[in-house]
C-alpha cells in the first residue's frame, strides 16, 4: 500500500500541509498575544488604566458599531479632535491590527479548508481514500486527529489570551480603515469567530454552555468527529507502547492523545453530557490517575473544574478522582520520587556511567528514565490543581518543590549523559563492529590453524574436524551484518556462536590447553561486544526522546523560578546541571515543528526562532540571579573601598601600621571578591549550548544579565529621584547631587567589572546610559508627534535587556510629584525639563545675558552654568543632550501654537492689520496720526497678546537653556575630548566650505546627495560637542504669515512699557512683581520666531520699532515732556538684545537706529 505521507499521495500531503499550517497559526497567535497594545484592552478588563487607554476610548468600537455604523461615523466626523485621534491611532497601530486580523482570517480559512478536505474525501476526490481508511492508516490517523485538535486549541488559546471584547475592537478598527479590501463572506466568518463569548480569562468566569457553544460556531461533520474520538478512545495512535511498556505508565503513554481527546470532546458535547458509559471508558483509560492535563504546551486544565457542568463527564471523573485518591496518588508519587532519586544517585556516581555500563544495563537505565519522567510529569501537572480540597491533600503528601527540582536536575543530567554517550556509540557503531568482527574472525582463523599442527611451537595433533569447524565459524562471523533491519537475525546468530564456543570448550582436546581457552574467552568477549553493538539502534534513541519529553512544562517551570534561582544563589555550580535541564526543555520544539518540517514549510524558520527565543528568555530569567548578585557584590566592594578603606600614605610609622591594616574590612573585601569569582565561574562553566536554533553563549548571558541589572538599577534610580514637588533651585540641586553620587557608584562598579570579569565595563556603561536616556526621551516626545514610536518598536528597546517604562501615575509618583506635573511629564526626562522651566519662571526670575544665568527676586543665582554642571554630573553628557532635544521639541510645539495664534489673528483682524500697515507706510516717516495709530489698533487686538506672550516667553526660555547646555558641553568636550572637539570642528568647516563652493559654482561642484548621512552625522557630533547654536536652527518650515512684523510690533508696544532696565543684571526686568514677563527670554523667543522666516521679516520689525521710537520722541517733544520718553529706553534695550540673539550686525542695526541715540542713552 502506498505510504500516506509520500509525495505522490495527494490526500496525505494535503492533510499534512493543513496540520503544518495549524502549527504555524498557533505560533503566530502566541507571538501576538505577548505584544498586545494596552490601548486596545477595554477598561473593564484593564486593572490599571493608562493614559493612552483612556485617550483612544472614543475611537474604539465593539460589534455594536456594525449595527449603527452611520451614527458612530457621524459622531467622529463631527469633531476634528476625534478625527485626528482616529487617524493617529491607525498610524500607530495599523501594523498590529493587520497582523491580528490576518491571524483571525487564517483560523477561519483553516477550518474552511479542513471541512473542504473532509468533503473532498467523502466525495471521492481522493481515489481509494475515505475517512474510515485514513483512520486505519497510522500516519493518516495521527494527522486527522491533529487537524481537529489544533483547531480546538486555536479557539481555546484565542479565548485565553485575546478576550472577546479586545477581538471585537481589533476587527472593527481594521474594518473601518480597510473594509473595502475585505471579502464580505470571510469578514462575516471572522466576526463570528471574534464575537465575545462572555468568558473572562482574568477571573475564569464562564457563561452557560461555554465552551461548547463557542466551538459550535464553526460546524465540523459530527460523524467524522465521532470517528476521530472513537479512535483516540480505543487506540494508541502514537504507538508509544514500546517507550512505556509497563501498565503503571499507561496514562503517561497516552498523555498526548488524552490532551487531544479533551479538546476534541467539545466538538461533540453530548458525550460529555449524557454518554456516561463512554465517558467512564475514556476516564478509566486516559485519566484514571491524572486530572490535571496539558491541553497544549503548558496550557494546563483541571478536569475536575472544566467538566463540572457536564453530568456524564463529572460522574465518570468522580469515580477515580476524590480527596482520598488525590492523597494516595500524591503519597505514591512521593515514594516513587524517593526511589528514583536513590537510583539516580547511584547511576550518577562519578566514574560509574561509561559506555560499557550503558550497553550492559541499557534496560535498567531506560526503566529509571521512565520512572523519573512519569513522577515529574504527575508532580508538575497536579501542582496546578484548582480544587482547594485537592490542593490541600496534594501539599500534605507530595514531594517538596526543592526535592522536585533536585529530581529534575538529576534526571536531566542522566538523560544528557546517556544521550550523548549513546549518540557517540551510534556514530562509531560501524567502526566498532568492523573492528570486533575482524578481530573475532582472525582469532577463529588462528584457532583453526592451531589445530592443523603445522604452527610452530605447538605440539598438537592435527584435528580436521576442529580445523573445519573453526574455519566455518570464522566465515559465519565474516558474513554477519550489523544493520538495523538485520539486527534480530544477527543477534540470534551471535548468541548461537557464543553458545557453541562455550560447548566446544568442554571438549577434551581444548580443555587441557590454557592458550586455547584464553583465545576462546577473548573471542566470546568480542562476540558479546558485537552483540551489544547490534543493540545500538536509532530506535533506542527515539524511545529516549519520547520518554524525556518536557513539552508540558512550557509554562509550568515558571512556577519554580524562585527555587531554581535560590539553588543557584546557594551553589553557583548548579548552572552546570541546569544546562542539561535546558536541553531537556528544548523538546518543546518537537511538538510544533514535527509536521512543519515534514512538509518543508517555509514557516519552519520563524516558528523555530519564536520557540527558541522563548526558551532562551527562560534561560536568561533563571540565571539572571547570578548577574544580580554579582552587581550587588560589586556595589558593596566599591562602597567599601570608597568609604571605609583608608589609603596608605607614602611614608608610614611602624606603630601606625595596625591602624591601616583594617583586617576586618580587608576580610570582607576578600570574601566578596571570592563570592564574585564563584558566581562568574559558575555561569562560565556552562558550555555553549544550542537551544533550538539559537546558540546560547554563557559569557554573553552573563554580560546581558549585568546589562539588564545595570539598566534596571539606573532607570529606577532616575525614576525615583528625579521628582521636584517644590520646584525650587535648592531642591533641584539637592536631587542632582544625590543622583550624581549614585551614578558615580554605578559607574565605578562597572569599572571594577573590567578587572574581575574581563568585560568592557565602561563601554557597557556608556551604551546602556545612552539607551536609557534616549528611550525615555523617545517616549516623552511622543506627546509632540502624530506618528508615535511605541515602546515595543523603539530602536532603543531590547527584549534581552529591556529598559523599564515607568508610569507617572504610579504610587511613588503620586507621593512625590504634583498632579499638574504628572499630566505633562511622562518620564524623568520630562520632569527634569519641567523643573528647569519652573525654576526659570518669568514670574519669579530674571535672566541676565552677561552672566548666562537666572536670578531670583533676592538677587541670588537660581539657574546658571553651575546648576547645569551639577545636572550634567547626575545624568551625564548623554542626559544633557536628551534634555536639550526635548527642549527642542517643546520649542517646535510652542512655535506651532504661536503660528496658530498669528493666523487666527490675521483671519479675524486681517483688514485692521492691513489698514495698520498702510498707516505706518513708509516706515522712515512718522505716522500721520502719530502714536494714536498704535493705541487704536492695540485696543482691538489686546485679547491675542497674552497667548503670544506665553508662547514667546516659553520659546525664549527653552532657547536660553539650550544655549547654556551648548556652552557647558563645549567646555566639557574641550576639557575631556580635545582631539574629538578639534576634529569635529574641522569636519564642520570642511562641510560648510563644500556647500558654499557648490552655491557659488553649481556647475563644476557637485550637489550633496539627498539622504547622505554625512551632514546628519556631522550635526549630531556638533550638538554632542556643544558647537551648535540653538539660535541658528530652523525648527519649523513655516509658510509666510501676512502681517507678522506688524503684529509683533503691537505685542512689543503692549509689554515693553511694563519692563524696566536693571543696571545690576544688565537686562530688562519686570516693572512690577505681578507682571509675568522677562526681557531677555522674550527677545530670545522673538529672535527664534523670526529665524523661521525670511530675514526681511526681521528688517521689517526693526523698521517698525525704529518708526515707533521716532514717533514716541516726536510726540514727547510736542507735549513738552522729556525728549526721551520712558517707553523708549526698554525698546532700545530690547532692540540691542534682539540684534544680539539674531546676530544682526551693528551696521545693520544703526541703519534703523542712529548710533547717536544709543550714545545719548549711554548704552554703548
Amino acid at each position: 500500500m502506498e505510504d500516506f505521507l509520500s509525495e505522490e499521495n495527494l490526500c496525505g500531503q494535503t492533510l499534512l500541509r493543513l496540520v503544518s499550517r495549524g502549527s504555524s497559526i498557533l505560533a503566530e497567535l502566541q507571538r501576538l498575544q505577548g505584544n498586545l497594545p494596552r490601548v486596545l484592552i477595554p477598561q473593564s478588563l484593564e486593572s490599571a488604566i493608562s493614559g493612552d487607554t483612556v485617550r483612544y476610548e472614543a475611537v474604539l468600537f465593539d460589534f455594536h458599531y456594525l449595527r449603527s455604523a452611520e451614527d458612530c461615523e457621524r459622531t467622529l466626523n463631527s469633531s476634528t479632535r476625534l478625527l485626528d485621534l482616529d487617524l493617529e491611532f491607525w498610524d500607530n497601530y495599523s501594523e498590529f491590527l493587520s497582523r491580528m486580523y490576518r491571524v483571525f482570517e487564517s483560523i477561519v480559512t483553516y477550518i474552511n479548508d479542513f471541512n473542504k478536505f473532509l468533503g473532498d474525501v467523502e466525495a471521492g476526490y481522493y481515489i481509494a481514500h475515505t475517512v474510515e481508511n485514513i483512520l486505519l492508516d497510522d500516519s493518516g490517523r495521527q494527522l486527522l486527529c491533529e487537524a481537529l485538535y489544533l483547531f480546538g486549541v486555536m479557539l481555546l488559546l484565542l479565548e485565553r489570551h485575546i478576550p472577546g471584547a479586545l477581538r471585537e475592537r481589533v476587527v472593527v478598527a481594521y474594518y473601518r480603515h480597510e473594509g473595502a479590501a475585505l471579502s464580505p463572506e470571510l469578514l462575516e466568518q471572522v466576526c463570528r469567530l471574534c464575537r465575545s463569548s462572555g468568558y473572562d480569562p482574568s477571573s475564569g468566569r464562564r457563561p452557560k454552555g461555554y465552551p461548547e457553544n463557542f466551538f459550535a460556531r464553526f460546524r465540523v461533520p459530527k460523524h467524522v468527529v465521532g470517528q476521530i474520538i472513537g479512535r483516540m478512545q480505543n487506540d494508541d495512535i502514537y504507538m508509544q507502547a514500546s517507550s512505556f511498556p509497563l501498565p503503571e505508565h499507561r496514562t503517561t503513554r497516552l498523555a498526548a492523545q488524552g490532551s487531544m481527546l479533551y479538546v476534541c470532546l467539545y466538538f461533540l458535547p453530548q458525550l460529555l453530557k449524557s454518554e456516561a458509559s463512554t465517558m467512564r471508558e475514556i476516564v478509566d483509560r486516559h485519566f484514571s490517575e491524572n486530572w490535571c492535563i496539558p491541553a497544549f504546551m503548558g496550557f494546563i486544565v483541571d478536569l475536575s473544574v472544566e467538566w463540572e457542568s457536564y453530568p456524564a463527564a463529572r460522574a465518570a471523573l468522580s469515580n477515580t478522582v476524590s480527596v482520598q485518591n488525590a492523597a494516595h496518588f500524591a503519597d505514591r508519587n512521593k515514594t516513587q520520587a524517593k526511589r528514583a532519586m536513590d537510583n539516580l544517585r547511584g547511576y550518577l556516581t562519578q566514574g560509574r556511567l561509561d559506555e560499557k555500563f550503558l550497553l550492559s544495563n541499557l534496560d535498567r537505565l531506560m526503566s529509571c528514565m521512565r520512572e523519573c519522567n512519569a513522577v515529574l510529569r504527575w508532580r508538575f501537572l497536579h501542582a496546578r490543581t484548582q480544587r482547594a480540597r485537592f490542593r490541600e491533600a496534594f501539599r500534605e503528601n507530595c514531594l517538596s518543590d526543592e526535592d522536585t527540582i533536585t529530581l529534575l536536575l538529576q534526571t536531566s543530567q542522566l538523560e544528557w549523559k546517556l544521550k550523548a554517550m549513546f549518540q557517540r556509540l551510534l556514530d562509531g557503531k560501524a567502526e566498532k563492529w568492523e573492528t570486533c568482527r575482524s578481530q573475532c574472525a582472525e582469532r577463529l582463523k588462528e584457532l583453526s590453524q592451531y589445530f592443523t599442527g603445522e604452527v610452530l611451537l605447538t605440539r598438537v595433533r592435527r584435528d580436521e574436524s576442529m580445523v573445519k569447524w573453526f574455519a566455518g565459524v570464522a566465515k559465519t562471523v565474516d558474513r554477519l551484518d550489523y544493520k538495523e533491519e538485520h539486527a534480530t537475525v544477527t543477534g540470534r546468530k551471535i548468541r548461537e556462536i557464543i553458545r557453541a564456543l562455550e560447548e566446544i570448550e568442554t571438549f577434551e582436546q581444548l580443555e587441557e590447553s590454557l592458550q586455547v581457552k584464553s583465545f576462546l574467552e577473548d573471542t566470546r568477549g568480542l562476540l558479546k561486544e558485537m552483540l551489544r553493538t547490534v543493540n545500538i539502534t536509532g530506535v533506542v534513541m527515539s524511545h529516549m526522546e519520547t520518554i524525556t519529553d518536557l513539552a508540558y512544562g512550557w509554562e509550568l517551570l515558571n512556577d519554580y523560578m524562585s527555587v531554581l534561582q535560590k539553588r543557584i544563589e546557594g551553589d553557583p555550580q548548579t548552572v552546570v546541571l541546569l544546562r542539561a535541564t535546558f536541553l531537556k526543555l528544548a523538546s518543546i520544539l518537537d511538538v510544533p515543528l514535527t509536521r512543519i518540517s515534514q512538509c518543508d514549510s517555509p514557516d519552519a524558520v520563524s516558528v523555530a526562532e519564536y520557540y527558541s527565543s522563548e526558551l532562551v528568555d527562560f534561560v536568561r530569567r533563571v540565571v539572571e540571579v547570578i548577574s544580580k548578585n554579582v552587581f550587588a557584590l560589586l556595589r558593596n566592594i566599591v562602597e567599601l573601598q570608597s568609604t571605609r578603606m583608608r589609603s596608605f600614605p607614602i611614608k608610614l610609622e611602624a606603630e601606625k601600621l595596625k591602624d591601616y591594616a583594617q583586617l576586618k574590612e580587608r576580610y570582607e573585601l576578600a570574601r566578596w571578591t571570592h563570592r564574585v569569582s564563584l558566581f562568574t565561574e559558575g555561569i562560565l562553566a556552562m558550555e555553549r549550548t544550542l537551544l533550538g536554533v539559537i546558540q546560547v553563549d554563557p559569557r554573553q548571558i552573563l554580560e546581558d544579565g549585568l546589562r539588564k541589572e545595570l539598566v534596571l538599577q539606573v532607570a529606577t534610580a532616575m525614576h525615583k529621584l528625579l521628582w521636584f514637588p517644590q520646584g525650587t533651585s535648592d531642591e533641584f540641586r539637592s536631587v542632582a547631587l544625590r543622583l550624581g553620587a549614585i551614578m558615580e557608584l554605578f559607574k565605578t562598579s562597572m569599572e571594577y567589572i573590567q578587572d574581575y570579569i574581563d568585560l568592557a565595563g565602561l563601554k557597557i556603561w556608556q551604551e546602556e546610559i545612552h539607551r536609557i536616556v534616549n528611550f525615555n526621551l523617545e517616549q516623552e516626545t511622543n506627546q509632540y508627534l502624530k506618528k508615535k514610536v511605541l515602546a515595543s518598536e523603539s530602536r532603543f528597546q531590547s527584549r534581552v535587556v529591556p529598559v523599564p517604562l515607568y508610569s507617572s501615575s504610579t504610587s511613588g509618583a503620586m507621593a512625590n510629584g504634583p498632579r499638574q506635573e504628572q499630566q505633562v511629564a511622562l518620564s524623568f526626562m520630562g520632569r527634569v525639563v519641567e523643573a528647569l522651566l519652573r525654576i526659570t519662571d518669568a514670574a519669579t526670575t530674571t535672566y541676565a545675558p552677561e552672566y548666562m544665568a537666572w536670578y531670583g527676586k533676592d538677587g541670588a543665582e537660581v539657574c546658571g552654568l553651575k546648576l547645569c554642571g551639577q545636572l550634567s554630573r547626575s545624568i551625564g553628557v548623554i542626559g544633557m543632550q536628551g534634555v536639550d532635544r526635548l527642549l527642542g521639541f517643546r520649542i517646535v510645539s510652542s512655535l506651532n501654537e504661536l503660528f496658530a495664534q498669528f493666523r487666527e489673528l490675521s483671519g479675524e483682524h486681517g483688514l485692521l492689520l492691513e489698514k495698520f500697515r498702510d498707516g505706518l507706510f513708509p516706515e522712515w516717516k512718522i505716522p500721520k496720526e502719530g502714536s494714536r495709530v498704535y493705541t487704536q489698533c492695540l485696543k482691538k487686538t489686546q485679547s491675542y497678546m497674552l497667548p503670544i506672550l506665553r508662547c514667546c516667553r516659553d520659546v525664549g526660555r527653552a532657547q536660553l537653556l539650550r544655549l547654556q547646555f551648548a556652552r557647558l558641553l563645549e567646555f566639557r568636550s574641550r576639557a575631556d575630548a580635545q582631539l574629538l572637539h578639534s576634529a569635529v570642528k574641522a569636519l564642520n568647516d570642511g562641510v560648510i566650505m563644500d556647500l558654499r563652493r557648490h552655491d557659488s559654482d553649481a556647475d563644476s561642484v557637485a550637489q550633496p546627495v539627498e539622504g547622505d548621512p554625512l551632514i546628519t552625522k556631522t550635526r549630531d557630533l556638533l550638538d554632542a560637542c556643544g558647537l551648535g547654536n540653538p539660535f541658528h536652527k530652523i525648527y519649523v518650515a513655516a509658510e509666510p504669515i501676512e502681517g507678522l512684523p506688524a503684529t509683533l510690533l503691537l505685542f512689543l508696544i503692549a509689554y515693553l512699557p511694563k519692563m524696566r532696565y536693571d543696571a545690576k543684571l544688565g537686562t530688562l526686568a519686570r516693572l512690577k512683581d505681578k507682571y509675568p514677563i522677562d526681557g531677555a527670554p522674550i527677545a530670545a523667543g522673538i529672535a527664534t520666531l523670526l529665524r523661521q522666516f525670511h530675514p526681511s521679516y526681521t528688517r521689517s520689525l526693526l523698521a517698525f520699532l525704529s518708526q515707533y521710537v521716532r514717533a514716541s520722541i516726536h510726540a514727547s517733544m510736542q507735549s513738552n515732556r522729556p525728549v526721551v520718553p520712558p517707553e523708549v529706553l526698554p525698546t532700545l534695550i530690547f532692540v540691542r538684545q534682539l540684534c544680539a540673539f539674531s546676530e544682526v550686525s551693528k551696521e545693520e542695526c544703526y541703519a534703523f537706529f542712529p548710533e547717536y541715540i544709543f550714545d545719548a542713552l549711554r548704552l554703548q
